[in-house]
C-alpha cells in the first residue's frame, strides 16, 4: 500500500521541477528576445548602409571556372547565374573573363536590375554570344528580357547575334539582343563595344509600344541589321558618337524623326 505522505512529497518534487524548468524556459526566452531586439535595433540604426550593401552586387563570370562560388563578390560560370543571384532592383557589376565566349543559351530576365558588363583585366574583349533556337514555325534569338524593367550598360564587350538555326523559317519577334516589352521601356548603353548581327536582327526593338533609349559611344555595328527595329510601333531615342556602321548596319528601322524618333545626326 502506497504511503500518502510519500505521494505528496513526490508530487511536490514534480511541481518544483516543473516550476524550475518553466523558469529556465522564461530566462532563455528573455535572453533570446534581448539578443534579437539588439540585432533589430542595430539594423534600424544602420538601415541605409545595410540596404546599400545588399543592393550592390558584384560577380566575376568565367565559363571555365571549376569551382564557382555563386555568391555576391564571387565567381560564376554563366551570365544568367550571376544575374539570377542578384536581388531584384540591385546595381549589378559583372566582370567577364577576357577573350572568352559567354553564350546565352536561354533568356536572361533583367527584372529591375541595372546590369553593367565590364572586361575583367587586360586581353581581348569578352564576347556575349546570343544563341538561336528554332521551333516548328520560327527562329528566336536568346537575349536579355526587359519585361519587368531594368537597364544594361556594357564597356569593352563584343556581342555576336547568331544567325537562324533553321534558314527556312522566319524570325519571331524575339530577334534582338535586348528584347522589347509591351508598352514597356528598354535602356541600353554601349561604350567601346562591337555588335555583329544578321539581316532583320537588332540590338533592341520598339515593337508594341515599347520605349527605347539607346546610347552608343566608340562602338561598331557590323552586319545588315539595325540598332533599333520596328520603330514605327513605338518610340526610340538613339544617341551616339564615334559609331562605325559596317556591312549594311544602320541605326533604325522605320520611325519618323521628331514624331516617334529622336537621334543624334
Amino acid at each position: 500500500m502506497s504511503d500518502p505522505m510519500q505521494n505528496l512529497n513526490d508530487a511536490a518534487d514534480a511541481l518544483n521541477q516543473g516550476a524550475a524548468r518553466a523558469a529556465g524556459f522564461y530566462d532563455d526566452a528573455d535572453a533570446e528576445i534581448a539578443t534579437r531586439q539588439a540585432a533589430y535595433d542595430a539594423l534600424a540604426a544602420n538601415l541605409r548602409a545595410v540596404v546599400g550593401v545588399e543592393m550592390n552586387f558584384l560577380a566575376y563570370v568565367d565559363p571555365d571556372e571549376a569551382n564557382p562560388t555563386n555568391v555576391d563578390g564571387g565567381t560564376f560560370t554563366s551570365i544568367s547565374a550571376a544575374v539570377d543571384a542578384a536581388p531584384r532592383g540591385a546595381l549589378v557589376n559583372i566582370y567577364l573573363a577576357p577573350g572568352k565566349e559567354h553564350v546565352l543559351s536561354h533568356y536572361v530576365y533583367v527584372r529591375h536590375r541595372r546590369l553593367t558588363f565590364l572586361k575583367n583585366g587586360a586581353g581581348a574583349n569578352p564576347v556575349i554570344r546570343h544563341a538561336v533556337v528554332a521551333n516548328a514555325t520560327h527562329n528566336s534569338l536568346y537575349g536579355f528580357t526587359m519585361s519587368d524593367g531594368g537597364a544594361v550598360r556594357a564597356g569593352s564587350i563584343d556581342f555576336v547575334l547568331d544567325d537562324k538555326a533553321d534558314a527556312g523559317l522566319p524570325w519571331s519577334n524575339n530577334k534582338t539582343a535586348f528584347a522589347y516589352a509591351n508598352a514597356g521601356r528598354t535602356e541600353v548603353e554601349l561604350v567601346s563595344c562591337k555588335v555583329t548581327g544578321n539581316a532583320e536582327q537588332g540590338i533592341t526593338s520598339a515593337y508594341t509600344g515599347n520605349q527605347v533609349r539607346i546610347g552608343m559611344w566608340s562602338t561598331t555595328l557590323d552586319g545588315p541589321f539595325n540598332a533599333v527595329v520596328s520603330v514605327t510601333s513605338g518610340l526610340a531615342s538613339i544617341s551616339h558618337g564615334a559609331v562605325t556602321l559596317l556591312n549594311g548596319a544602320a541605326l533604325n528601322d522605320g520611325g519618323t524623326l521628331g514624331t516617334n524618333l529622336l537621334k543624334t545626326s
